[in-house]
């Protein structure tokens, strides 16, 4: 399961609490695997910079309190291991000047042995004492054993030659530059040393007086380089005892202007990246936290002045996403004019929030402007779009009117119905035309097909029909006004229909059933009259309704 990263709060609150108490190392180990993580995260640019820093810094200390812990534990090892060595030193001793059974000697000998390197590390300090005494009882031992056992000359002369090479490395080792590797380095050969059995009495004394010179000059200069080190984090504890001095002053001034605390700020940020140049000191941990108290106090008084000011921001911040929030929705909108009136009115609203923060307002207006651009680019495109295709309209109908003039009838009337509903079908399959002379146009199409149906020979309503079929075709590029058309004849049905209700609800009144008053038969033929003109008006609203 992958593990959950923290946040700055939880890695700065378990910085500190690994830092200051006392955890246990898998503890230890578990928090610093989280800080680790967390830190990896972080990019050069964060939400909060200062802070960014503040936990990097803070790793330093992290890292002095994990190699305190690494210490500590050593030396506790460090100590039983001694121990434990110096009582195999004795046995071996106890074993060279009393044993006399060869068989017996070796088996013991091989059972100190296997329990010497099954010690650890004992402390640089001691590590050359220790091993020196070992090693020399070793080759007594062996040298002793010598005297009562006949090794093989061939076995000498390897471990004269293996020993000679331990010289040479441990010469060599002189030479490394990287001190960490030329301590370990070291210990491995004087373990390999160990190792070696003994070899001829004549070369020995030689062979080891140059082995040990070699490798107390690698062992003496890895020692001065850690008393060096311990003389340089002493000079680098008063070089930030002083920079906590500066730090306090610049704390304990009072300020009441914006100016005043940057140049403070900037300070004080200079002399955090002083500290951090200057590298481990001694009492490291201590000397942290004093300093790190002293810019807390800073920032702390720095904050309480900025946090009125903030705020005015966060409140215009919101203020401002809101309107964001409307021109995002706004910026497909095809309605252009009411759509062009709000989103100015909400600029003119932006202008009166007033800025927000430095670090939001650019992003905020680049957002906001974004979505501005966008509705009016789209806007813009479309007009010009459309004027290229009202223009290319206006020719097409222009060519149809054209046509309608110099229509020659052949006599056959449903032939010449048909070749001019022909051309009303190509006069409304094309879209708009400039409004300028949209009016113009239409006015003369329709006078044209006026004439062209006057001219023909067919009664009132076959007449009323097509010229209103031709009147719904030239609508029905104009779904708002076809819809008005369809509302005024439904408007006109129902009233029809409720003056025929009317007209029948006033027939009850008359007593005489013969047909023969009058008035009676006024109000039938008005009934009648009516229902004929809804049914013509249903046959109209038909139409319409037409794909």
């Amino acid at each position: 399961m992958e593990q959950e990263l923290l946040t700055r709060a939880d890695a700065l609150g378990l910085m500190m609490e690994l830092i200051e108490d006392e955890v246990s190392r898998d503890d230890f180990d578990k928090g610093f695997e989280q800080i680790q993580a967390f830190l990896r995260t972080l990019s050069s640019e964060g939400e909060d910079a200062e802070l960014d820093g503040l936990l990097i810094d803070l790793l330093d200390s992290l890292e002095d309190k994990r190699s305190e812990l690494d210490f500590a534990e050593k030396e506790k090892v460090w100590q039983a291991s001694l121990k434990e060595k110096e009582a195999v030193i004795e046995e071996l001793r106890s074993l060279i000047q009393e044993e006399e059974n060869i068989g017996k000697a070796f088996q013991s000998f091989n059972e100190l042995r296997d329990k010497w390197e099954a010690i650890g590390e004992v402390s640089q300090e001691q590590y050359s004492r220790v091993h020196t005494e070992y090693s020399r009882l070793r080759e007594t031992f062996f040298y002793n054993i010598s005297i009562y056992k006949e090794l093989a000359d061939h076995d000498k002369k390897v471990n004269l030659r293996l020993k000679k090479e331990l010289v040479e490395k441990a010469k060599e080792l002189a030479n490394e530059k990287n001190i960490q590797a030329a301590d370990s380095g070291i210990k491995e050969v004087i373990k390999k040393w160990d190792d070696i059995g003994g070899t001829f009495q004549k070369q020995w004394e030689l062979v080891r007086e140059e082995f040990w010179a070699a490798s107390r000059t690698v062992l003496d200069r890895v020692n001065a380089y850690y008393s060096d080190q311990r003389e340089r984090m002493a000079e680098n504890l008063q070089k930030k005892n002083q920079l906590i001095t500066q730090v306090t002053d610049i704390a304990d001034k009072d300020r009441s202007k914006t100016k005043e605390w940057n140049n403070a700020t900037e300070k004080v940020l200079k002399i955090q990246e002083e500290w951090k140049r200057i590298g481990f000191s001694a009492e490291n941990e201590k000397v942290w936290r004093s300093f790190r108290e002293a810019c807390d106090s800073f920032f702390k008084a720095k904050q309480g002045f900025y946090d009125q000011i903030k705020e005015v921001f966060e409140e215009r911040k919101k203020r401002k996403l809101i309107l964001i929030q409307k021109v995002a929705g706004m910026k497909d909108r095809s309605d252009w004019r009411d759509a062009s009136a709000e989103i100015i009115a909400i600029q003119n609203e932006w202008k009166e929030v007033g800025s927000a923060s430095q670090k939001d307002e650019n992003k905020l207006w680049n957002t906001f402007r974004g979505h501005c651009d966008a509705f009016f680019n789209n806007r813009n495109q479309h007009f010009k779009q459309r004027d290229s295709e009202e223009k290319e309209n206006l020719k097409l109908k222009e060519e149809v009117i054209v046509e309608l003039k110099t229509f020659k009838p052949t006599g056959n009337r449903n032939k010449d119905i048909e070749s001019v509903r022909a051309l009303s079908d190509r006069w409304n399959a094309v879209g708009h035309v400039p409004f300028k002379v949209k009016d113009k146009v239409y006015k003369e199409y329709q006078r044209l097909l006026d004439d062209f149906y006057g001219s023909v020979k067919m009664d009132a309503q076959e007449k009323s029909k097509m010229q209103y079929l031709s009147r719904v075709e030239t609508l029905k590029g104009n779904p708002k006004a076809l819809n008005r058309e369809k509302d005024n004849l439904r408007n006109e049905i129902k009233k029809l229909m409720d003056d025929i209700r009317q007209y029948e609800n006033n027939l009850g009144f008359f007593n005489t059933r013969d047909g023969e008053n009058p008035l009676m038969k006024d109000v039938q033929r008005k009934i009648e009259r009516n229902r004929e003109k809804v049914d013509e008006l249903m046959a109209l609203l038909r139409l319409s309704n037409k794909d």
